[in-house]
């Protein structure tokens, strides 16, 4: 597996995809919603995965002595690496904007605990659908449309309760300490989501790419 994941980032990776890295710096930007800072992981998804398509990838690692889901884990470890990356790098944004700048009133989401907890739900959402449909077919086209309008609806229904069910907004749209208890159980409940998730995604995406005809 070890030797799979640094095939990856020799044979797989390019320079431009570390690029996608820099977007959560955008958090910084005046007056600007967190979450668009945390969507271009996404366009490393769709610059990454063709490449593995155009270099016929899955046909040479079929022929190797390696187990089929080890194969859909090392596709899978690039998108969690991706979206952990951008997590880790916007949560320093965020730190930077609340205690270095000190801008807390922006549009949306306050910077805090909570917001970093639905990312990591609307992410597991994006897997869930993306990781299945992908090793279906191994076509990126319909999984790449599906999952973003998975992620895209996610966001939206869970920016949306916050703004208009008062009792959220009181709760986790600031970063009043009193009720920092709300805020951390949101973070805790979009770790073990996206945790829970994101292995029910690789266990379907295995069982399609165990179907799929090479």
């Amino acid at each position: 597996m070890k030797l799979l994941i640094k095939k990856e980032f020799f044979l797989g990776w390019k320079w431009y995809n570390y690029l996608f890295f820099i977007f959560p710096v955008m958090i910084l930007i005046p007056n600007y919603p967190l979450f668009t800072g945390m969507i271009y992981v996404f366009f490393f998804v769709t610059t990454l995965f063709p490449a593995f398509l155009s270099n016929n990838d899955y046909k040479f690692m079929s022929g190797l002595p390696i187990r089929r889901k080890d194969i859909v884990f090392s596709k899978y470890f690039d998108v969690l690496l991706g979206q952990s990356g951008t997590l880790i790098l916007a949560s320093i944004m965020i730190l930077i904007k609340v205690f270095a700048i000190k801008e807390t009133d922006i549009p949306l989401m306050d910077p805090n605990f909570a917001f970093v907890g639905m990312t990591l739900i609307e992410y597991a959402v994006f897997n869930l659908i993306f990781m299945p449909t992908y090793f279906s077919d191994l076509k990126l086209s319909k999984s790449i449309l599906l999952s973003l309008l998975g992620f895209f609806i996610s966001i939206g229904i869970l920016e949306l309760l916050v703004q208009v069910v008062p009792p959220l907004k009181t709760v986790l749209d600031t970063l009043d300490v009193v009720y920092i208890g709300w805020r951390i159980g949101v973070l805790v409940g979009g770790m073990v989501i996206y945790a829970g998730g994101s292995f029910l995604a690789f266990r379907l995406a295995c069982k399609k790419f165990f179907r799929y005809n090479m």
